[in-house]
């Protein structure tokens, strides 16, 4: 089932899109705003979509009493940053003006529409107060935001500030959930952790301490021997269920997979173990059997969860049909991909795309995003929705680094377009005055939260990437200042990103070791 908006005649709930007219109408009728957030991957976001939001008294109540508007994840992930409650499905309930009331995750039909009714009530009966918390709401998630910075941007800013205590936490941090007997980070869902891995292998491939090489391999191999592991058709589930790594949740996103392939390659070259080698190179090779679109030269975000067709032994899978893939393709995950396939050919590997095939790819990268016009989630035959992305933009400047830096395309025909993406990336995005850099190009006039500049961890630790492969390709240091601000920009808040946490110490260790990252594979 799609999680696009529809006027599906068995929902009978009219889902808009999250735009200026959805607002204005609920401004205009003085109803609420029912916002579900989801995924085409997300099995709990079908089933909600798919039993809670047919039941007849929930589709009575909010014709009657909402604005229903639903959002993937995926193709906005800047609404997604900033109302997201705690998981998929997200539910929420915001004023008019897109300020929230209510929140939660899955809910079923009798849960949804006590909720529902419960804030029907509050709404009519005592609006000045609800709009008095969600005020209150608002100006807390803004001094959130707010917290990502420096007081007072300085080039005279001591590197000591970015030290290796820090670094040594957050890997303290990482290394407490280690599963010991299992593998892994965690004891209860068990998620694979890409980031934390290649947080590891990089320790190794520094101290060579034998701690690091058990960590990685327990976990490696776990992975690769567990249900974890599509055996049959390729590729990595989302997490499974149980500490053991049983029971697996049957989606197969494209930036783990490509976050798993990375991890693993760089492991099994500093294990030098051509078996890990091997798997990264498989799970490449999945990435370009199932989610690849030769039409649109792009791949797909996605697969989604079919414990039906998963739960099978092959010889009963072979003859079912195999889950569809996400329609929609994303410009910074294509451009990931791109980036692995180069870095695999830089390590002697040969992996499914060769240096002919990248130089087509990367040349379509950079007509997306130097463009302007094309959206971060697009199909072959469609181009609309948001565009003008960070994490589009960074993404694609890291990808044409390493194509000059690894002899993939000519440095001096494109170091010139690359600079001028650059220029972009640090005249639109970078906060001059506090450091590190925004999600979005401008706010002005957005509903809600979507009034509130923010800096994403994940989206910056792609920007300062980005940066640091420019300046190894044009032989500069430029950027060095930026580079070193933005990473101070986020000790204060590093520590609530979960998995991505690894990613910044891992990024700052580069930094403090002076590395480039024409040596890093992770």
């Amino acid at each position: 089932m799609s999680t696009q908006p529809n006027n599906n005649p068995n929902n009978s709930i009219s889902w808009h899109s999250w735009d200026e007219s959805a607002f204005k109408m609920a401004q205009l009728t003085d109803k609420p705003i029912l916002l579900m957030i989801s995924a085409q991957w997300c099995y709990w976001c079908h089933v909600m979509l798919e039993d809670s939001y047919v039941d007849e008294g929930v589709v009575n109540h909010v014709n009657q009493n909402y604005i229903p508007i639903l959002v993937d994840t995926d193709q906005r992930p800047e609404v997604n940053f900033r109302y997201n409650v705690g998981g998929w499905p997200t539910t929420a309930i915001l004023t008019p003006h897109g300020g929230m009331l209510a929140g939660a995750t899955y809910l079923t039909p009798d849960q949804l529409l006590s909720m529902l009714l419960e804030v029907t009530e509050a709404y009519q009966q005592d609006k000045p107060g609800l709009y008095d918390r969600s005020r209150e709401l608002f100006l807390q998630h803004q001094q959130r935001a707010s917290r990502v910075g420096l007081s007072q941007v300085s080039t005279e800013i001591e590197p000591r500030l970015l030290d290796r205590d820090t670094i040594d936490s957050i890997a303290r941090m990482s290394i407490g959930t280690y599963d010991a007997l299992h593998g892994g980070f965690g004891y209860d869902l068990k998620f694979p952790n890409p980031h934390v891995i290649s947080l590891m292998n990089y320790f190794f491939q520094q101290t060579k301490e034998p701690f690091y090489e058990v960590i990685i391999r327990k976990t490696l191999d776990a992975l690769t021997t567990s249900a974890m592991s599509d055996s049959e058709e390729g590729g990595f589930f989302r997490y499974t269920k149980h500490r053991d790594w049983s029971d697996p949740q049957y989606e197969k996103l494209l930036d783990d997979n490509i976050a798993l392939s990375s991890a693993f390659m760089s492991a099994g070259i500093a294990l030098e173990d051509p078996g890990y080698i091997r798997f990264s190179l498989d799970t490449m090779q999945f990435l370009q059997d199932s989610l690849y679109d030769p039409k649109s030269r792009s791949y797909r975000g996605s697969i989604g969860a079919d414990s039906a067709y998963y739960g099978m032994p092959p010889v009963i899978r072979s003859s079912m049909e195999s889950p569809e893939p996400d329609p929609f393709s994303y410009i910074s995950s294509t451009a990931k991909t791109v980036s692995l396939n180069i870095r695999a050919i830089t390590a002697g590997l040969t992996p499914p795309l060769d240096a002919s095939q990248l130089h087509i790819m990367v040349t379509r990268l950079y007509d997306q995003v130097s463009s302007g016009s094309t959206a971060h989630a697009f199909t072959s035959e469609l181009t609309g929705g948001q565009t003008n992305l960070l994490i589009d933009l960074a993404a694609v400047i890291e990808t044409l680094s390493l194509g000059i830096q690894n002899l993939i395309i000519p440095k001096l025909e494109w170091e010139p377009k690359v600079k001028s993406l650059v220029d972009i990336l640090m005249e639109t995005y970078y906060d001059e005055r506090r450091g590190a850099f925004f999600d979005t190009p401008d706010s002005k006039g957005q509903p809600g939260y979507m009034a509130i500049r923010e800096k994403p961890l994940p989206d910056n630790i792609v920007a300062i990437k980005a940066l640091m492969a420019y300046q190894n390709a044009a032989g500069i240091t430029e950027y060095a200042d930026a580079i070193r601000i933005s990473l101070i920009a986020f000790l204060d808040v590093y520590g609530e990103y979960g998995e991505h946490s690894a990613d910044f110490a891992l990024l700052a260790s580069q930094y403090l070791d002076d590395i480039g990252m024409d040596n890093i594979l992770a």
